[in-house]
């Protein structure tokens, strides 16, 4: 298309070596519009290297999960028969603390509410008290943006610092990696359905 322009102009033409010279140059540029936002900030926007906590309490990260782990349901339909699914899978919602990946607390049901976040973290607090002898919150807490609305004054009143995790992009979250490992005890059940 330069080449269309630059004719009728009268300016030098340019070669495909060019344009794939000003690609590489620009890389970053153009790559949100060949693959999108989300894609860029995964895989090139800048990557910030962590650390874990040298301590525990300071930090937890919160997440829910659709466990790979295949299991039926018996339910009615609008005729009054019975219909059995064999595709269902738990959620479990974790509160992680990275400082040695310790699960602080879980809830698990049927599928992500704010209902199952707050039992999660009713679970996280009362295991304090069993590890501590008494009741603690976190110094900082990041979660995703589930119920961000609704959800933000419960967060702020369970720890210090509520910072929420980026918008689509699971890197920000520590606990992803966490859940990947833990999959792999998934495995050993004769219900595992795989990855993803």
């Amino acid at each position: 298309l330069y080449n269309l322009v630059a004719r009728r102009v009268g300016w030098e033409t340019i070669t495909g070596k060019t344009v794939a010279n000003w690609r590489e140059k620009n890389a970053k540029v153009q790559y949100v519009g060949r693959h999108g936002l989300t894609s860029y900030r995964n895989e090139k926007a800048m990557q910030v290297r962590r650390t874990a906590p040298s301590f525990p309490m300071y930090y937890w990260t919160v997440d829910g999960w659709d466990v790979e782990l295949l299991y039926q349901t018996k339910t009615t339909d609008k005729d009054g028969h019975g219909v059995t699914t064999y595709h269902n899978r738990p959620t479990v919602v974790v509160i992680l603390d990275p400082c040695t990946k310790y699960p602080v607390g879980y809830a698990i049901g049927s599928h992500e509410t704010a209902g199952l976040i707050k039992a999660a973290f009713r679970n996280a607090i009362k295991h304090t008290r069993e590890l501590f002898g008494d009741y603690y919150k976190p110094l900082q807490l990041q979660t995703d943006n589930y119920g961000r609305g609704t959800l933000t004054p419960f967060y702020e009143a369970c720890t210090g610092v509520y910072t929420p995790a980026a918008v689509k992009n699971a890197k920000s979250k520590v606990i992803e990696p966490w859940f990947k490992a833990f999959n792999k005890y998934c495995q050993l059940y004769p219900n595992w359905s795989g990855y993803g």
